[in-house]
């Protein structure tokens, strides 16, 4: 498991740690720069003399700037290349909400471009002329379909929402 997918808290306890570990890591290098007579575990965490004083302000510096390199990288945003989304075909996504009679019906009047007569529906389907009649005034009604008389009957057209 990869750092940057840990929760901000778990990578805010996993710097501090870290910054108090550097910090000891650091204390005996930066305690060869003072001359002492005692220990380094004396010295660690004492401030009571000047060589003290810089060699535990030196380890806490140290210790902070591996804080900050360790939050600059844990905390960085990486550039992520766009995850290209399959675009769902409108007509797909419409079919999810209609009835299985509605979808099919959609479907009969998608398939002929020019539009369709509502007795060739009616026969291509083998429905009663009035369910074919009220799921088209349905379908008229959430524009999906366009009807316009045709004498006695009506031509149905698909209606795209790409508008």
């Amino acid at each position: 498991m990869a750092l940057e997918s840990y929760h901000p808290v778990s990578k805010i306890i996993l710097i501090l740690i870290a910054g108090v570990v550097i910090y000891m890591l650091s204390f005996p290098v930066t305690g060869l720069l003072v001359p002492r007579d005692r220990p380094f575990g004396h010295m660690m965490g004492n401030f009571g003399t000047p060589g003290n004083i810089l060699v535990n302000s030196l380890s806490v510096a140290v210790g902070l700037v591996g804080m900050l390199v360790m939050s600059l990288l844990l905390f960085r945003k990486r550039e992520q290349t766009p995850v290209e989304k399959p675009k769902a075909d409108e007509f797909s996504i419409m079919k999810r909400a209609l009835s299985a009679d509605e979808a099919l019906l959609l479907e009969k009047v998608r398939a002929v471009p020019d539009g369709i007569t509502q007795d060739s529906l009616r026969f291509r389907l083998n429905w009663s002329k009035a369910k074919v009649s009220t799921m088209l005034s349905n379908l008229d009604r959430m524009g999906l379909v366009q009807r316009e008389r045709l004498g006695k009957t009506y031509k149905v057209h698909y209606q795209s929402q790409d508008k």
